[in-house]
């Protein structure tokens, strides 16, 4: 039985973004370093939110303070980068999963929920509605703003 000709087989799949969907990650492996700047960049998110914070209510500007707000929602990040690794590795995703906005958005509500909660439990502070709102929206829009920008930009080089 003679073997299919290259025009009967199957389409081949795409290892890049479909043409159709101009937001879905190239899928390259992730280098360390990427991770590593990734998760600084999160970081310092938090930290300006909360100093942003701190200082719309006239509080202290002092690093202490400032670290001492951030600290439940950067428990809360720990948290979201953990998740999406384990995630990651679960489905042997080595192609910057922290770096899309899918990752993005599971980091964003690890950080709002456990932030939230561990800011009420943990450090005794208040989580009234308009911070809720406030935390939500302003993390949201950062933390996955830049994944949305620099996914962007990675689909666009990779033409």
């Amino acid at each position: 039985m003679a073997s299919p000709s290259p025009s009967d087989a199957e389409p081949s799949v795409r290892t890049d973004a479909a043409p159709d969907d101009d937001d879905r990650p190239i899928r390259r492996p992730l280098p360390v370093r990427w991770a590593v700047a990734a998760f600084a960049l999160d970081v310092a998110i938090v930290i300006a939110f909360a100093a942003v914070g701190r200082r719309s209510h006239e509080e202290s500007r002092d690093l202490g303070g400032v670290l001492g707000t951030a600290a439940p929602f950067l428990l809360g990040l720990v948290v979201g980068w953990v998740v999406v690794g384990l995630i990651a590795r679960r489905t042997h995703d080595r192609y910057g999963t922290w770096l899309d906005v899918d990752g993005g958005f599971d980091i964003w509500l690890a950080t709002v929920i456990v932030g939230l909660a561990a800011r009420r439990v943990l450090w005794d502070r208040g989580i009234a509605l308009a911070f809720v709102i406030v935390a939500a929206v302003v993390l949201g829009v950062a933390l996955m703003g830049w994944r949305w920008l620099a996914q962007r930009v990675r689909n666009g080089r990779a033409r």
